[in-house]
């Protein structure tokens, strides 16, 4: 297991592999697909080449926040030849480096078979360890959970929104 970046929304923090972020973008605009459904929410164009941006508040099963908007961060995602963007509103990113990973636990089953408290976009949680030195304080919380993003899952159900559209 390698290192991760991670990010909130809401309550819940979310990791992807580190080796399958291609750029980090902060823009302040979006842009229109016509036609757009599900949890696609424009596009962006990096380098003069377009990324689909899909909303991980709808994807991840996040509820509103009417703070969200601009500016936009996203997390561009490549596999191969294709690539996505996450758009995760303004949050703060940070890193988690494999050596605070202390336990790995996969979610079994298919997407469809998931509870209605599991996104289907993820495929797994690890626990990591948040003192930066020593043992953590007497009480704190010493391991924090983090859901694996299923970047698979992911690139599957934006090319199948796309071809819909």
């Amino acid at each position: 297991m390698g290192d991760k970046i991670a990010f909130k929304i809401g309550e819940r923090t979310f990791g992807i592999d580190i080796e399958a972020v291609h750029k980090i973008l902060e823009v302040d605009r979006v842009f229109f697909i016509p036609g757009q459904s599900g949890f696609v929410n424009g596009m962006v164009s990096l380098m003069g080449e377009p990324v689909t941006v899909i909303d991980c508040r709808k994807a991840l099963g996040a509820p509103e926040d009417a703070s969200s908007g601009t500016p936009h961060k996203i997390i561009v995602i490549r596999d191969r030849n294709r690539m996505v963007g996450l758009d995760i509103d303004g949050g703060a990113l940070s890193f988690i480096w494999k050596e605070k990973i202390k336990n790995a636990h996969a979610f079994l089953g298919s997407p469809e078979d998931m509870s209605e408290g599991t996104p289907r976009f993820t495929n797994g949680m690890i626990d990591v360890e948040q003192s930066r030195q020593g043992e953590p304080p007497e009480g704190a919380q010493p391991l924090q959970g983090v859901e694996l993003i299923d970047l698979a899952a992911v690139f599957e159900e934006t090319k199948k929104i796309l071809s819909e559209q």
